[in-house]
């Protein structure tokens, strides 16, 4: 069995967690309060993948402070081909190979707040400056697996929202246990999300060799 398969029932109490977030946005600061050991047990599990998965990408490139702000603040990343102006070659901004760079990248996106995923105004941040950064190949797919990790929960956060404002929509007057439990009843759903964590994963796993 592999490490993303062993943890399908942690990912589905995760999920389940996401769901009654986006259903009442003070969920996870009330089972934090109440110290509730059934989700947070399961939420830790998958939050300690994700943090010794950002912790081995740390180590695969140079990481500019700047690039590590703009990659942690903003959910959204955009990359670009990039040629420079007559023909120039440009080393790399993120690692001390000297690569050339072939990719612009930038970030953008809602801001939140990391631990409850609910709107956050724009943060003073201590080394905050939004601009564009140009990486090789490599360091690209390094950033990108970086910004999926650590924006994962806000992502799922945004996709079981958006489930939740489907069914709502279709039908108003459900009440919120209801909608929940279609959720999870819903297991194409559910695996579908299982298989886009398992992949992003693997990228991790495969980039860290």
């Amino acid at each position: 069995m592999d490490e993303a398969t062993a943890h399908k029932e942690n990912f589905e109490v995760y999920l389940q967690t996401l769901i009654s977030q986006a259903l009442d946005p003070n969920f996870i600061s009330e089972i934090v309060k109440e110290n509730d050991e059934y989700f947070l047990s399961h939420v830790h599990e998958i939050d300690e993948i994700v943090a010794h998965k950002k912790s081995l990408l740390s180590q695969c490139i140079k990481w500019d402070i700047i690039l590590k702000d703009n990659v942690e603040t903003f959910p959204f990343i955009m990359i670009r081909p990039f040629t420079a102006e007559g023909g120039q070659q440009m080393n790399c901004q993120a690692c001390a190979k000297g690569f050339v760079s072939l990719r612009k990248v930038a970030f953008d996106g809602q801001l939140y707040n990391y631990t409850t995923l609910c709107p956050s105004k724009e943060p003073c941040l201590k080394n905050m400056e939004r601009r564009d950064f140009l990486l090789c190949a490599n360091c690209t797919d390094v950033v990108q697996a970086y910004s999926q990790m650590h924006h994962q929960k806000y992502n799922l956060f945004t996709m079981c929202a958006n489930k939740v404002n489907s069914i709502k929509s279709s039908d108003p007057s459900q009440e919120s246990h209801v909608i929940l439990e279609h959720c999870l009843q819903d297991s194409t759903w559910i695996n579908k999300l299982f298989g886009k964590i398992k992949s992003i994963w693997t990228t991790c796993s495969m980039l860290c060799r």
